[in-house]
C-alpha cells in the first residue's frame, strides 16, 4: 500500500510540472496572436487610383517588435507615432520570440514583408490573457535587404509609363500606441492585429513630374530627387498605425 502511495504522489507531481510548464509562468493558458502587415486600412482606396501612378511593389524590413503589456511594470508614456534614430538596435538577429519579465513580447526578426501583396503574416506568437497597449519595432537595412523601404511602380507621364523607385536606410524606431482599450488576450483565442504601413498617404503628394529622369527610370533616394524624397520621409511616420481585425 505505501509502495502505490509514493507512486500515485509522484505521478501527481510529474502532473503538476508538465501543468505549470505548459501554462507559462503565471499559470494562464495563453491565446494566440496573429501580426501581420499591410498597405492599407479596411475600405481604404487602393493605392493604383492615385492619378497617373501605378504600384508594383512595397518592401519594408523591420526588427526588434515588441509588444508591450499595459501593466504598472511598464513606464511607457509616448502615446503618440514617434520616430527616434537614437534608439539602441536591441535584440540580436536569430531569436525569433523572446518573453520579458514585465509580460512583453520582443520577435527580433529581422522580416522582410511586401505590403502590396495584402496582408503579410508578419508572425503568430502565443501570449499571456491580459491587456495590451502598444507595438514598437524599428527599420532597418542590413547584408540581406540592402535598403529598409524599397517602393517600385510606374508614372505614366503623358502616356509613356516611366518606372520609378523609392528607396530608403531609415533605422528609425516607431511607436504604436493600441487604439480604445488595446488588445485583449483572452486564454485559447485568436486574435489579429495588423501594422498598417499607409502607402497611399506616403507617394499620394509626390509629384513625379517634376522628377530628373535617369537612364528612363526615376530613382528617389537620400542622393536623387531629394526634394521628392523629403516629401516621402515627412508623410512617413505619420501614416503608419495599427488595426485589430
Amino acid at each position: 500500500m505505501k509502495t502505490q502511495l509514493k507512486f500515485t504522489s509522484i505521478l501527481l507531481v510529474g502532473i503538476a510540472i508538465l501543468f505549470t510548464n505548459c501554462t507559462g509562468s503565471t499559470g494562464k493558458v495563453p491565446g494566440s496572436l496573429n501580426l501581420k502587415a499591410a498597405s492599407l486600412k479596411i475600405g481604404a482606396v487602393p493605392v493604383a487610383t492615385i492619378s497617373n501612378v501605378s504600384l508594383t511593389s512595397a518592401i519594408v524590413q523591420i526588427q526588434n517588435l515588441v509588444i508591450e503589456e499595459n501593466s504598472e511594470n511598464n513606464s511607457q508614456s509616448n502615446m503618440e507615432n514617434n520616430m527616434d534614430s537614437n534608439l539602441p538596435d536591441g535584440t540580436a538577429e536569430g531569436v525569433k520570440t523572446a518573453e520579458n519579465d514585465n509580460g512583453n513580447i520582443t520577435l527580433a526578426g529581422p522580416y522582410v514583408l511586401n505590403v502590396l501583396s495584402g496582408n503579410a503574416l508578419i508572425d503568430n506568437v502565443s501570449l499571456q490573457p491580459g491587456n495590451y497597449k502598444q507595438v514598437n519595432f524599428s527599420f532597418v537595412s542590413n547584408k540581406t535587404n540592402a535598403h529598409s523601404i524599397v517602393i517600385t511602380g510606374n508614372f505614366n507621364k503623358n502616356g509613356i509609363l516611366v518606372p520609378f523607385t523609392i528607396t530608403s536606410d531609415i533605422t528609425n524606431s516607431i511607436q504604436l500606441p493600441l487604439s480604445g482599450t488595446g488588445l485583449t488576450i483572452t486564454t485559447g483565442t485568436t486574435s489579429t492585429l495588423s501594422i498598417v504601413f499607409d502607402v497611399n498617404a506616403w507617394i499620394k503628394n509626390l509629384d513625379f513630374s517634376t522628377a530628373t529622369i535617369t537612364n528612363n527610370s526615376i530613382n528617389i533616394s537620400n542622393t536623387e530627387n531629394q526634394a521628392l524624397y523629403t516629401v516621402f520621409i515627412n508623410a512617413l511616420a505619420a501614416n503608419i498605425d495599427t488595426e485589430k481585425d
